[in-house]
């Protein structure tokens, strides 16, 4: 499993640094209740991501980085701390573990 990283955030627009690519895109946040199949995934199971204890968010999102190369995302975390994790796929089958510290 490889490791992609959060890099910033000042809207619902997030960038990316991965395995040497800038990928940008978009997230929804949902709660915990809602379905995250709404929002189209195509290379993850997005309903997969089991909240760990004290998170009270879960999220989808999409990120590509304009030359063919997509990730996707689907994850859960705590409002409060920022903290939590989840699981992300890549168009070349590659899977990543999500970590927000």
């Amino acid at each position: 499993m490889k490791m992609a990283r959060y890099q910033s955030k000042r809207t619902d627009n997030y960038t990316m640094v991965f395995v040497r690519r800038l990928l940008t895109g978009d997230l929804e946040l949902l709660a915990l209740g809602e379905s995250v199949t709404k929002c189209n995934a195509n290379l993850i199971n997005s309903d997969s991501v089991k909240p760990s204890a004290g998170a009270d968010a879960k999220g989808f999102a999409v990120f590509s980085d304009g030359s063919g190369n997509q990730l996707e995302c689907a994850y859960s975390f705590s409002r409060s701390t920022g903290r939590d994790d989840g699981t992300c796929a890549d168009n070349q089958r590659n899977t990543y573990r999500l970590v927000f510290d």
